[in-house]
């Protein structure tokens, strides 16, 4: 939580939590994300061996 005090006024609010991208992406391999997505068969030269 985030307590602040604004004149005659304290305001409370939730505090959101800071992601880093490093965390985010732990453990993931190029693999794992081409399974994560379903994009269809390929229609064209983008067609990788």
């Amino acid at each position: 939580m985030e307590i602040e005090a604004s004149g005659a006024q304290v305001v409370i609010t939730l505090a959101r939590p800071h992601y880093h991208l490093a965390d985010l992406l732990a453990g993931m391999s190029p693999d794992a994300l081409r399974e994560a997505f379903d994009w269809g068969g390929d229609v064209g030269r983008e067609a990788v061996e």
